[in-house]
Parts: structure tokens; sequence; C-alpha cells
């Protein structure tokens, strides 16, 4: 089944519940506030844009999905990654409808994403069992293969082009994008290696034209995955704090992310750069984070 839109009232966006904090004088100076990264150029941008931090100059750094493609995410226990999967989802719900974008989440680890079920984006309730993973990115292939043929039919060649086309035909319902989130993916690849991998690579070839995109987050890389196919499949990556110079170089091709200290500190290394960038992740509490998503479910 293609989606297309489901006829959601305009929700307005949520940003007022997220606290305009400024950090106390023993808060550390580099304490970046998700609010200071959602500012009014970011609400205006893609609606699959998500908000990452700020760079060592204060400047705002945000995440195009539909321009620079599928996203991998690694760091230790305790690094920030899991904030980090926050932040990127708050920046979804505070600007974008369900009808712009739809969620995926898949935590098998039980802990992270159970807040978010009630939320009118979610296209299933929030994934914990590896073997509906797969299915769901079995689902998601499928979905990609429609889409690209019904540009085809329609003559585009993408999802942007047939949204702008949609709007001057009343019988082209608008289609909206589809972002999976999985937090510790690597879970799916013990238990369904050929599976997944063959899964998100072909998702990783024809996702994007499609709008289905990929954010996959996991705390120790294997080295053999990462050279085998991960640099293929992620074009752009986000290496918190990592055990070992290994593990830093699998994901980021350089060993920096070993030496990082400070707990949302991240070296971000999009498709667009030859050099890694060190970035401040922006921070959202868990009460923040329950304040939206109330908001959201009461709509």
């Amino acid at each position: 089944m293609i989606l297309s839109e489901n006829n959601h009232k305009h929700i307005p966006a949520p940003t007022s519940l997220l606290l305009d904090t400024t950090p106390s004088p023993t808060v550390n100076k580099t304490f970046v506030c998700i609010k200071e990264v959602l500012d009014d150029n970011f609400m205006k941008t893609s609606p699959v844009t998500l908000a990452i931090g700020k760079d060592a100059y204060r400047r705002p750094i945000h995440y195009n999905l539909a321009k620079d493609g599928h996203l991998l995410i690694a760091g230790k226990t305790g690094s920030g990654k899991s904030i980090c999967l926050h932040s990127m989802l708050m920046s979804i719900l505070c600007k974008s409808s369900p009808d712009e974008v739809r969620l995926i989440l898949v935590d098998t680890k039980y802990v992270e994403f159970s807040c978010y079920n009630h939320i009118p984006h979610l296209l299933m309730p929030v994934i914990t069992d590896s073997d509906l993973a797969i299915s769901a990115l079995g689902w998601l292939l499928k979905e990609a293969k429609e889409r690209c043929r019904l540009f085809a039919t329609y003559d585009v060649h993408d999802i942007d082009e047939y949204n702008n086309l949609a709007k001057s035909k009343t019988d082209m319902p608008k289609m909206p994008s589809i972002v999976i989130m999985i937090d510790e993916f690597i879970d799916m690849f013990w238990s369904h290696k050929e599976k997944a991998e063959t899964a998100i690579s072909r998702l990783a070839v024809i996702g994007k034209v499609a709008g289905i995109f990929m954010v996959m987050a996991t705390q120790q890389p294997p080295l053999s995955l990462m050279h085998r196919f991960v640099g293929f499949s992620f074009p752009s990556r986000i290496a918190f704090a990592l055990p070992s110079s290994c593990e830093s170089r699998a994901v980021i091709d350089c060993e920096g992310a070993k030496d990082l200290r400070t707990p949302g500190a991240m070296l971000y290394q999009p498709s667009s750069s030859p050099n890694p960038i060190k970035v401040q992740g922006a921070f959202v509490s868990y009460s923040e984070i329950d304040k939206v998503t109330t908001y959201l479910a009461m709509q």
C-alpha cells in the first residue's frame, strides 16, 4: 500500500513546550538547549530536517535527510547518543504534521521510544522485537518500490516532484515522507543477518528517491559490518565517544571519537565534507519530551 494523505487536521507546532533554557553558571558552557537550534529558519526547512546541535562557533547544525540521505549514529553508553535521537525526533514533531512525515520507531531495548507510542505520526506501535523490525524493513522496501513505479507513471523523478505535481491535481493525494529510526540496529543482525543486510542495502539505494529515510544507531559498531557495507549505505555519520581508535575509524574514517569526553560531544561527518565537524549535541529533557508527546496525542 502506498501511503497517501490521511486528512489529519493541522497540528500546531508544539515548540513552545520546549523550554528556552539558559544554563546556569554551574553548567558547562558548551551546553546546547534544543530550542536554540529550533530557530525560525529551521522551522521553514524540509519536514525531514533534523536538529543536530551547535559547532565550535555556536552556529546551529542541521541535517536534511531529503538532501543528504540516510544517517548512521554510533556511541558508547552515556555518550549522548540516545538524547541525540530524541532531539531529532523532537525536531520532526515540532514542525511536521503526520501528512508530511510518518515515523517507524524500533527500540529493542524497550526503554527509549515507548513515550512516542500515542503520537499521530507513527505508522505502527513502537517496535521492540527484532522479527517485527525485519518485517518493517521488508514492508518499507516494498513501499519504496511501489512509490518508484508510481513516479514512473506520472513521469516524475522523486517524491518532491510528485508532491509538487499533486498540488495542482485534486485527484493526486500528497505523499508523506517516512523515517525509520532504529536504536541499536545491530540486534537485527545477530538473528537476521542476511535479511537485514539486504533490506538496508536496497533501501539505501532507492529509499531517498521514494522519500523513505533511515536513521540507525548502535553502541558498538562491529568492524566487519562497518567496512563491508555501512560506508556505502550511510554516506553521513555521527560518532559520539567510542571505546577505541578502530571503531572511530570504522565510523568516521578518523580516530577522534575515542578522545571525546563531554556528554553530547560528537564528530559529525556529513557526506558533503571531507573532514568531520566537532559539534555539541542539542539537549532535550525527558520532561520536555513528555510534554510534546502528550500534546500531540491529545490532538
